[in-house]
């Protein structure tokens, strides 16, 4: 199975993006602001994973390997 990351997977266009993938049956790790109040703009799914922080705030977050396109600005090597 595919996977993706995006960031902003709440906004408008980060939202139609997870729900684009999610249709197309990929696996999609979404980055969302802690407690924002748009997570309803994207649907509850099996092979979503959602990450809560903010992109400032310099995460922690060890991505798992095979992730080969991050979607929102950013590129990561395979």
């Amino acid at each position: 199975m595919k996977k993706a990351l995006v960031t902003e997977g709440t906004g408008v266009t980060g939202a139609a993006l997870v729900r684009y993938l999610l249709n197309k049956g990929v696996s999609v790790t979404a980055v969302v602001r802690p407690g924002s109040s748009r997570r309803y703009t994207i649907p509850d799914n099996e092979n979503l994973k959602i990450i809560e922080c903010s992109l400032g705030d310099s995460p922690e977050y060890t991505f798992e390997q095979g992730i080969g396109k991050l979607y929102g600005g950013i590129k990561i090597p395979k």
